[in-house]
C-alpha cells in the first residue's frame, strides 16, 4: 500500500497593519513578505468572515481563453453570492497573490499573450511553488500548490474542480499526483468532483486513506463521483448531505488538531448528467489515446492533453459540464465556509445564527466616558441590512418561500459615513494619533438581536460602538432594512423600519448629551431625522463652535434641512447657515424647490444681504465663464440652484453620479480668499473664482468622474456615503480644506478614489479603502 512518511508542522500568522500588500511572518522563519493578500480577503480573515479559495491551473492550462477568464469571474460571483470571499490564488511575476483583482485575472487567462511575451505560466504543485518565485515566474496553482498557500493565509475551505489522483497504471509507474499527499499532511477542506475520471479512482481512495485524509461524499447518496458522472462505482467512507455537517467535521478535527485535510466530493448538476456517459465514453477513448502515443507517461503534460483530447472527441460537449460543476463547487464550498466561520466564531450552541460576530481575538475598541472626545461625530441612521435573493433556478410562486440567499450586513448612512471616515483615517494618520482621532457615530438602538449584530459589525471594522445608545423600552426598534431582490439581484421590494430620535422619550435629550461630551470640531448630520432634531441639534453645534455638515439622504428626506434653516433665520443673532452639505442633483433640486417656496428661506433679508455682495445675477455672471465638460453644470441648472441656497449652505459637494463631483463654496475667511483669489479662474483646471463686495469669494470647481468599468460594478448604493465620509476624514486631518485650492483637490480625489472602491465591493464601504495609501508613518 502506497506510503510517503510526513513532518507535521504548524503555522502561525502575525497580525499585522494595513498596507498594500500583506506581510506575513511564520513562527519558524521570520520570513515576510511572501504572500500578498488581497485587502478584502485579509479584512474578511481578520474578521473572521468565510473565505473560499479557488485554484488558477483551471484558468491557465485547463480551459481555453476566453471560457477560462469567464469561468474564473462566474467562480468569484458564485462565492459571493453564497455569503463568503472568493479567493483566487496564482503567481504573478513571481510573486504569490491570494486573491485576484479583474485586471490580474485577464493577465493569467491570455495565457497566450504571455507566451508571447516569453512569460508562458507554469503548473505550480509543492515543489515548483519556490524555484517559480526565485526565477519571477508566472503560475497556476494546483490543487496541492492551493492548498499550501490558502493554508498560510489561514483560508480553511477551498472549491475546485477535480483531484488529482493516481494515474492508470500508477502500481507500475508510481504516477501519484501531489494532490494526494498534500491532503495528507494540510489541514484543509476541498470541495471537488471527486478525482478525475481519467484516473484510477479505486487506487486514488486507498492512496487518500493512507495518507488519513477524511473521504466524504455531499448530496449524493453516499457515492463517489466521478467528476463528469455522480456516480464512480465507489462508495464513499463518509457522506455528508448540508453544509452545516460538513462544517462541523472540519470544525471538530481542527479542535482536535488534526493535521490532515478533508476532500468533499460533490456530484455534478443534475442537469449535466444526461451527457456524462458520453462524455465518459470520450474520456476511455483518450486515455487509451494517450497510452498508445506516449503521452499517458509524460508527468504535467497527461491532464491538460487529455483534456483537450475530450473536449475535441465531444466537439465541445465537455466544456458546459466542466464549467457547470466548477460553478456549482464554488457555491457549494462558499456555504459550507459560511457555516465554519459561524462555529468558529460562536461555537457549537452558536452556530444556528445567521450573524457571524467578531472573533474573541479581534481587538475591540470600547472608549470610556473620560476618553469620550472624538474630533468627528456622525448622528444618524446605523441599520442592518437584511438581503433575500432566490437562487437562478427557483420557480416558486407568489405565498410560497423560495430557496435562495439571506445575507445580512451593517448599513444606515450615517454608519456608512462614519465607516469611511474611519477608514481613511486610518491611513492619514499616524497610529498613535489615529486612536484620539477616531470618528464617533451616534444612533439609537434598541434592546434586541440587531442591537447586538450591529454593535458586533462596528467593533469588528475597529470603530468605536459607545455612541450606539441603547433603549430599553420594547417601543424602540433597531433600525432595519429588508430587501428583496430577484434571481438578477434587482430590488424587487423592500421594508424599512427606520425610527428617528424625537419619537424616542429621551431619545433627543441623551444624543445632545452625548454630542456635548464628545466637544467635536465636526458634525454630520444624515437626513434620517426630522427637521425638529436636526435643528436642535445644529443649535448644540454652533454653542460647541463646531461645523456642521449634512448628508441629504434620499430625496424624500433631503428637504428636512430647509425648516431648520428657517428656524435660524427667526433667530437673528445667528447666522442661519450650515458648513456644507452632499446633494446629487435630484437631492439639490428638491432642496432649491422647498427653499424658494412662499415659506422657504429664500427670498429672506439675510438671503439678499449675501446674494447683494456678490450681484444679484451672480449665476449667470459664472455661467457665462463656464464652458466645455462644465456645461452641464449650466444646463442642468445646477449653478442657479447651488447659488441661490449657498446663504444658507457655505460649501456644496454635489454628486454628479457618472459626470463626476461639483464643489460650489462660499469661502468667508479672510486667508482662504486670498488662496482662491492667487489662484484665479483657471479654465484648464475647470476652476471659476468669483469675488463678491465684502472680500468673500465663490468658487466653482468641477472633478470630473474616475473612470469605472461596467464589469466591477457592484454596488453604487454605498459610494456616495463613502465619498462623504473620505472628504470628511481630509476636513479632520486639515479643517481649512475648502480654504485652500490644492488640499481641496487632493480631497476629492481621495473621497472619488474611495467611493470607486465601493462601487467594485458587494460592502456598504470597501474594506479596500484602508489599503488604497500607504499608512502614515
Amino acid at each position: 500500500m502506497y506510503f510517503l512518511g510526513r513532518r507535521v508542522s504548524r503555522i502561525a500568522r502575525s497580525s499585522v497593519s494595513v498596507s498594500n500588500a500583506r506581510t506575513l511572518a511564520t513562527s519558524n522563519s521570520g520570513l515576510s513578505s511572501l504572500l500578498t493578500i488581497h485587502p478584502e480577503v485579509e479584512d474578511a480573515l481578520a474578521h473572521g468572515r468565510p473565505v473560499v479559495a479557488l485554484e488558477s491551473t483551471v484558468i491557465t492550462h485547463g480551459l481555453a481563453y476566453p471560457e477560462n477568464l469567464k469561468t474564473a469571474i462566474s467562480c468569484e460571483k458564485n462565492v459571493r453570492e453564497n455569503g463568503a470571499i472568493p479567493a483566487t490564488i496564482a503567481l504573478l511575476e513571481g510573486k504569490l497573490h491570494v486573491g485576484l483583482e479583474r485586471r490580474q485575472l485577464e493577465v493569467i487567462a491570455d495565457v497566450e499573450s504571455l507566451k508571447n511575451a516569453g512569460k508562458a505560466p507554469i503548473k505550480l504543485s509543492r515543489r515548483d511553488i519556490a524555484p517559480a518565485m526565485s526565477l519571477g515566474q508566472n503560475g497556476g496553482t494546483t490543487i496541492a500548490g492551493t492548498t499550501i498557500i490558502a493554508h498560510l493565509a489561514g483560508i480553511k475551505v477551498f472549491a475546485t474542480g477535480g483531484l488529482g489522483g493516481v494515474h492508470r497504471g500508477g502500481e507500475i509507474s508510481w504516477d501519484v499526483s501531489a494532490d494526494l499527499t498534500e491532503l495528507g499532511r494540510t489541514p484543509i477542506a476541498v470541495v471537488a468532483s471527486g478525482a478525475k475520471s481519467i484516473l484510477d479512482i479505486g487506487r486514488t481512495l486507498e492512496v487518500l486513506e493512507t495518507q488519513g485524509v477524511t473521504v466524504a461524499s455531499y448530496d449524493n447518496n453516499g457515492d463517489w463521483p466521478a467528476f463528469f458522472t455522480p456516480r464512480s462505482g465507489y462508495k464513499a467512507p463518509w457522506a455528508f448531505n448540508n453544509p452545516k455537517d460538513a462544517a462541523r467535521s472540519i470544525y471538530f478535527a481542527e479542535k482536535l488538531g488534526i493535521q490532515s485535510g478533508t476532500i468533499f466530493g460533490v456530484p455534478i448538476p443534475k442537469e449535466f448528467e444526461s451527457v456524462g456517459l458520453e462524455i465518459q465514453a470520450a474520456v476511455e477513448q483518450a486515455v487509451r489515446e494517450s497510452e498508445e502515443n506516449g503521452v499517458a507517461k509524460s508527468g504535467r503534460d497527461a491532464t491538460p492533453w487529455l483534456l483537450t483530447r475530450v473536449r475535441d472527441l465531444t466537439k465541445g460537449l465537455s466544456i458546459p459540464s466542466n464549467v457547470a460543476l466548477l460553478e456549482n463547487n464554488a457555491r457549494i464550498g462558499a456555504r459550507i465556509a459560511l457555516e465554519y466561520a459561524k462555529l468558529k466564531a460562536n461555537g457549537l450552541e452558536g452556530a444556528t445564527s445567521s450573524y457571524q460576530p467578531t472573533p474573541t481575538n479581534t481587538p475591540i475598541i470600547k472608549m470610556s466616558v473620560q476618553n469620550a472626545k472624538s474630533p468627528l461625530v456622525v448622528v444618524g441612521a446605523a441599520a442592518m441590512d437584511i438581503t433575500a435573493q432566490p437562487t437562478a433556478s427557483s420557480t416558486s410562486g407568489a405565498h410560497s418561500t423560495s430557496p435562495g440567499i439571506v445575507h445580512m450586513s451593517p448599513g444606515g448612512v450615517a454608519r456608512n459615513v462614519a465607516e469611511a471616515a474611519h477608514r481613511v483615517l486610518q491611513v492619514l494618520l499616524p497610529a498613535p494619533k489615529f486612536e484620539s482621532k477616531r470618528p464617533l457615530l451616534i444612533s439609537p438602538v434598541g434592546q434586541d438581536g440587531f442591537a447586538t449584530a450591529l454593535t458586533f459589525e462596528t467593533e469588528s471594522r475597529g470603530m468605536r460602538s459607545d455612541g450606539l445608545l441603547k433603549f430599553l423600552s420594547p417601543s424602540v426598534r433597531t433600525s432595519v432594512c429588508n430587501m428583496f431582490l430577484d434571481a438578477k439581484g434587482d430590488l424587487q421590494m423592500g421594508v424599512a423600519d427606520f425610527g428617528n430620535i424625537t419619537e424616542i422619550e429621551g431619545g433627543l435629550t441623551r444624543v445632545l448629551e452625548r454630542l456635548e461630551a464628545a466637544t467635536p470640531k465636526i458634525v454630520a448630520i444624515d437626513g434620517n431625522e426630522s427637521s425638529n432634531t436636526i435643528f436642535a441639534i445644529i443649535e448644540k453645534v454652533k454653542a460647541l463652535g463646531s461645523m456642521t455638515f449634512y448628508e441629504p439622504t434620499s430625496t424624500a428626506k433631503c428637504t428636512r434641512i430647509i425648516p431648520a434653516i428657517s428656524n435660524m433665520l427667526a433667530k437673528e443673532e445667528q447666522k442661519p447657515y450650515i458648513t456644507g452639505s452632499f446633494p446629487n442633483i435630484i437631492e439639490l433640486r428638491a432642496m432649491w424647490e422647498v427653499a424658494r417656496s412662499e415659506d422657504g428661506p429664500i427670498g429672506s433679508s439675510y438671503w439678499w444681504q449675501v446674494i447683494d455682495g456678490f450681484g444679484s445675477d451672480l449665476h449667470r455672471i459664472l455661467a457665462a465663464q463656464i464652458k466645455g465638460d462644465m456645461m452641464f453644470l449650466v444646463d442642468d441648472g445646477i449653478i442657479q440652484m447651488a447659488t441661490q441656497l449657498i446663504p444658507f449652505i457655505k460649501n456644496l459637494v454635489i454628486k454628479c453620479g457618472s459626470r463626476g463631483v461639483a464643489v460650489i463654496a462660499h469661502i468667508t475667511d479672510k486667508e482662504g480668499a486670498m488662496n482662491w483669489i492667487s489662484e484665479g479662474s483657471r479654465l484648464q483646471k475647470q476652476q471659476i473664482v468669483s469675488r463678491g463686495s465684502d472680500g468673500s469669494v465663490l468658487v466653482v470647481r468641477y472633478f470630473p468622474a474616475h473612470t469605472v468599468s461596467q464589469d466591477s460594478v457592484h454596488n453604487v448604493t454605498g459610494a456616495g456615503d463613502t465619498l462623504v465620509g473620505a472628504l470628511l476624514a481630509s476636513l479632520v486631518y486639515n479643517e481649512a480644506t475648502f480654504s485652500q485650492p490644492r488640499t481641496l483637490e487632493s480631497a476629492v480625489n481621495l473621497a472619488q478614489r474611495c467611493a470607486v472602491l465601493t462601487i467594485g465591493s458587494e460592502l456598504a464601504v470597501s474594506p479596500m479603502i484602508s489599503a488604497i495609501l500607504r499608512p502614515a508613518e
